[in-house]
């Protein structure tokens, strides 16, 4: 009898593959049980790869195991419909920057998005990357297609053949990535009901403007690169982690040590350290804390990573914690 994932796969091929290759995109598949749930029950994959790229979108096919050839080509038609929604804009923009050799023209909107190596090793190769947060995490290098890089609503990675074309160092586009960076909008922290409340009554306010005397360690904090609109936070976020600035200012505003949770690409949960017993038990709280999170709330294209991370003041550095 034929292997379940056998049969996801070999229809994948036969369904997905040539409706991407119609619409002009190459892509290879492959099915894994996928263990990114750390220790909780393994979830089958169909993991896309598009060639050329550093695209890569799974979906959960574990219900599909067992099902009539019927039923999974009926989900992989829905799949490459869902693919074509999200890359299509990715690749069209892509292109774009491909033509743009003129670095100096788009040096302005180069940002950086943490990922965890980990999680996403298709970043380890072909594309330059630098190791922070104790060497736990990437920091990738994207071009925003649109004029405000703070938004990067559509982006697109920048590959090794990019930099050699604009004749630039890594250190170079380091630089410019922390340049741009500084420059955006102004980091914002809010307690977490706030950052996460609907409710346009309340006041969606800077913890760290000029003024603000203590911040609660007992307190969780979201941080992020922009305000809250809505309920919804400032997209790719979780790269204010990279200013040093705001890190020791967090630190004196909570007179201690705090933990830094990476809940998505686009914020960072705060606490501080003080309400624990010990480090290490506020780590495994932390980390449950992170996985909750991860398995329930946060969706697979924004997850970061199941780590926690710790903020030491004393020597103004980032250092795993779990």
């Amino acid at each position: 009898m034929e292997n379940n994932r056998d049969t996801i796969s070999r229809r994948a091929k036969t369904i997905l593959v040539p409706m991407l290759a119609k619409a002009g995109y190459s892509v290879t598949t492959e099915v894994k049980d996928d263990d990114r749930r750390q220790g909780r029950d393994l979830e089958t994959r169909l993991i896309i790869h598009t060639k050329g790229s550093g695209f890569v979108i799974r979906f959960v096919v574990t219900d599909l195991l067992g099902a009539p050839v019927s039923k999974i080509d009926r989900a992989l038609k829905r799949c490459a419909r869902e693919y074509l929604e999200d890359i299509v804009p990715c690749h069209k923009n892509e292109a774009a920057l491909n033509s743009l050799a003129d670095y100096e023209t788009i040096r302005h909107r180069i940002f950086i998005r943490l990922q965890d190596p980990d999680l996403h090793p298709e970043f380890k190769e072909g594309f330059p990357a630098r190791l922070v947060m104790d060497s736990q995490m990437l920091a990738v290098y994207r071009v925003a297609m649109n004029e405000q890089a703070g938004q990067n609503l559509v982006s697109a990675a920048i590959s090794t053949d990019i930099l050699k074309l604009w004749q630039i160092t890594e250190e170079q586009l380091w630089e410019q990535a922390l340049e741009n960076l500084k420059r955006e909008q102004p980091t914002f922290i809010h307690t977490l009901h706030v950052a996460t409340s609907s409710n346009l009554r309340h006041p969606r306010l800077n913890l760290l403007r000029p003024g603000v005397g203590r911040l609660d360690p007992a307190a969780t904090y979201l941080l992020c690169s922009g305000p809250v609109d809505r309920g919804r936070v400032a997209l790719n976020g979780a790269r204010a982690v990279l200013n040093d600035a705001t890190l020791e200012k967090i630190g004196r505003l909570l007179g201690e040590d705090y933990f830094i949770l990476p809940s998505s690409i686009h914020e960072v949960m705060i606490t501080g350290t003080s309400p624990f017993v010990s480090l290490e038990k506020g780590a495994r709280a932390m980390k449950q804390t992170v996985e909750d999170a991860n398995a329930r709330t946060v969706s697979e294209k924004d997850l970061l990573s199941y780590k926690v991370f710790r903020y030491d003041r004393r020597k103004k550095e980032i250092v795993r914690a779990a």
